[in-house]
């Protein structure tokens, strides 16, 4: 006599509650992707309006230029960044802003000693850049909504065939002062802080429950393999033999994440590696840390369920 039967397979059962964690999960990615790419929009958007590009290349200058209008608030940061052409070194005396009514110049490049011998080097379609950033000093008169007048004014000396050709600066500016809350809303500083505390808030929330599911499934999978003798296991010793490889591969995940929103952050990295703009730079930062710790405790909640099958019971 024989006997036949089926084989039955372990299938996830599709139940309500199922579905309601599904749909969870990746309402949170959802949120997690808006919110970090929107950070970076965000973080773009707000160095856009906080950089000003000074082209002084001899292919660019003109005898009467336009002047460069710039639109900020008493105690802001604005970068520049000095388009000089030429030769990839160069020298300087210094690069200052001057504006009228105002008895202070503001240093924008600090003076560079010349470097070079008799050989240099020049690259078709390149040429050197750097990079500075100034505050306005809050202790500017008038009234909050006031325009001022003024000029970058400095040197830039390059090597060249017949030698060291020195190059003036004398760029008009316009300086547009207005409110702080006004610019704020304007530049999108106040975005990027808004972007960047909700993603501060979401992170933390997974954390504690990334944190709980992890001591929860340690101490079941503990208790099924080792008895109840698995309950004086200290939580700590679990996560020590795990430490070195979670936290390469985290490390490495928010290097690589840093790298890509520094670049994609503004055609002008060396602002941000700079950090001629701290809200930006700091921002990021933040959110990579952030990442990091989640990449972190996301693979320790992956492998907390193997510590059961290493100590058969």
């Amino acid at each position: 006599m024989s006997v036949s039967g089926t084989k039955q397979t372990d299938t996830p059962e599709l139940t309500p509650g199922t579905c309601l964690k599904a749909l969870l999960v990746l309402a949170v990615v959802a949120l997690l992707l808006g919110g970090v790419v929107g950070s970076v929009i965000a973080a773009r958007n707000y160095a856009s309006h906080s950089i000003y590009v000074v082209d002084i290349r001899p292919t660019h200058l003109v005898s009467e230029p336009t002047p460069l209008k710039i639109t900020t608030a008493r105690g802001e940061r604005i970068a520049f960044v000095i388009e000089i052409g030429g030769a990839e070194e160069w020298a300087s005396s210094g690069i200052s802003m001057t504006l009228s009514e105002v008895q202070n110049t503001f240093q924008i490049i600090e003076p560079k000693k010349i470097s070079w011998d008799d050989t240099y080097h020049i690259r078709i379609g390149a040429g050197a850049q750097t990079q500075g950033s100034i505050v306005i000093p809050t202790s500017i008169d008038g009234p909050e909504d006031r325009l001022l007048a003024g000029n970058i004014l400095g040197d830039v000396i390059q090597p060249g065939t017949l030698g060291n050709v020195t190059q003036s600066i004398d760029i008009p500016i316009q300086l547009q002062l207005r409110s702080p809350e006004s610019v704020h809303q304007s530049n999108g500083r106040n975005t990027l802080y808004l972007l960047v505390g909700i993603n501060a808030l979401l992170f933390g929330g997974l954390y504690l429950t990334l944190i709980g599911l992890c001591l929860r499934l340690w101490q079941k999978t503990r208790e099924l393999a080792m008895g109840k003798a698995a309950k004086k296991m200290r939580w700590w010793d679990l996560i020590g033999a795990r430490i070195p490889g979670m936290a390469a591969c985290q490390i490495l995940s928010a290097l690589f994440w840093l790298l890509l929103a520094w670049i994609f952050i503004t055609d002008y990295p060396g602002v941000i590696f700079g950090n001629h703009l701290p809200d930006v730079s700091g921002s990021i930062l933040l959110l990579a840390v952030l990442l990091g710790v989640f990449i972190f405790l996301l693979v320790l909640y992956s492998t907390a369920g193997d510590e059961g099958k290493t100590h058969p019971a």
